[in-house]
């Protein structure tokens, strides 16, 4: 593995976006790559551009050392006093929401002609509110996600297969991508989980109990990629964890842990009618590494890993999903499901585009492919349709019209449901 792990894709957004009429704001959960991102890759392209050094400002809010530019009025003194001359000021803001009353601060940054703001959050309810907002169109999310399986296969020592195993059960964060050895991805997923992502997520929600948290995350984990809802969650963690929360706490928990890129929730959609299904929703991991660490390492399972890995793909193209709630075929029954096969089909729409994608481990024989391909051939829209396995090295159509598409073929870059 190399010492550093580039994200190019996310770069080149970041210099296609250069100018003083938008803030560009990079969010992702905590340990993602946004500080190297902004602080090393786009900061030696700004100097290779020949941006003088002056007139670049770097602030990392969650350094212990510059605690005293958390007030805003400190902090706006000290730019006055870096930008003291002429020309156009990049400012790179690192944790932007651990300043006090940033949002103001950011507004009064907009209104100068001469700063160019780039910042940087680990959590998302503030910075994409203001988004919408306070800053009234003049701010941009850019959501930086864990490498890809892409992006993880390009820096891997050995053969995609390989680096398929240890993806599915390490993840890609690039803390524990770079550790030597499972043992020690262990201990930073493990570390990363029980020193930073509870504690902050309890602290900046106050939440008193730590306990808590980490027990609903852990049947969150135990329910992933299942259909659930706030009143089963709490029935579970009772039965599970001998934990009583009331269903008003599990969602504000659940939100928090959300709203720190931990979990994403994906909500049913039902084929049938054509539209969200309310209150049904599914749970999958920002990253599979993190899955099992809150699983406690014990050995993955292969489907559940191959579902989160496709989710997070899609999302990271950022294409709208939903988890497919079956809907009878014209003529059935709404009662006619009661066998459809498990596991999750996808919805993923980025207009006018649509896609159904369903990830299977394995298509042994006819009769496997032919319940596997069921919940796709009741959907009646023309839209592809797609099985993603790990077992075909050819992506072909089906006699029904369903695309068979290789792992590898469909990770390999992102306008793969395009091109394939």
């Amino acid at each position: 593995m190399p010492a550093d792990i580039r994200r190019d894709s996310y770069l080149r957004r970041l210099i296609s976006l250069q100018g003083p009429d938008i803030i560009k704001i990079i969010t992702g959960i905590r340990g993602c790559g946004k500080t190297y991102l902004l602080f090393t890759q786009f900061r030696n392209y700004l100097l290779c551009s020949g941006i003088e050094e002056s007139h670049i400002i770097e602030m990392r809010f969650d350094d212990p050392r510059n605690e005293r530019f958390r007030d805003p009025d400190v902090f706006c003194e000290y730019l006055e006093s870096r930008m003291s001359s002429g020309g156009t000021y990049h400012i790179l803001l690192d944790e932007v929401s651990l300043l006090g009353d940033f949002e103001a601060v950011l507004n009064g940054l907009l209104y100068g002609r001469n700063a160019d703001v780039y910042v940087t959050g680990s959590f998302a309810r503030h910075l994409t509110r203001d988004v919408a907002t306070e800053f009234r169109g003049r701010g941009l999310e850019i959501h930086m996600s864990p490498l890809s399986f892409a992006e993880f296969a390009a820096v891997s020592d050995g053969s995609r297969y390989d680096a398929w195993e240890e993806y599915r059960i390490s993840g890609g964060l690039p803390q524990a991508v770079l550790a030597s050895g499972a043992e020690a991805r262990e201990k930073v997923l493990e570390d990363l989980l029980r020193e930073t992502y509870i504690p902050e997520i309890a602290r900046r929600n106050g939440i008193r109990s730590r306990d808590a948290l980490s027990d609903l995350l852990s049947v969150i984990a135990r329910s992933a990629g299942k259909f659930t809802d706030p009143e089963t969650l709490a029935g579970d963690l009772l039965r599970e964890k001998g934990r009583r929360l009331s269903v008003r706490s599990v969602i504000r928990y659940a939100d928090s842990l959300e709203d720190a890129f931990i979990i994403t929730k994906i909500g049913g959609y039902d084929t049938g009618l054509r539209r969200y299904a309310g209150s049904r929703f599914k749970y999958f991991f920002s990253d599979p590494g993190l899955l099992l660490t809150v699983r406690g390492f014990r050995e993955p399972d292969e489907r559940q890993a191959l579902e989160h890995v496709i989710c997070n793909e899609l999302l990271a193209r950022r294409y709208e999903i939903g988890a497919c709630v079956p809907g009878p075929s014209e003529g059935e029954s709404a009662g006619s499901n009661e066998d459809e096969p498990a596991g999750t089909c996808f919805i993923c729409e980025s207009a006018p585009k649509r896609y159904y994608v369903r990830p299977v481990l394995s298509l042994p024989d006819r009769e496997t492919r032919q319940r596997e391909e069921s919940p796709l051939l009741r959907i009646r829209d023309a839209f592809k349709k797609v099985i993603v396995t790990t077992d075909s090295l050819i992506t072909s159509y089906t006699d029904s019209g369903v695309l068979t598409a290789g792992l590898f073929d469909f990770l390999k870059d992102e306008k793969s449901l395009d091109t394939l």
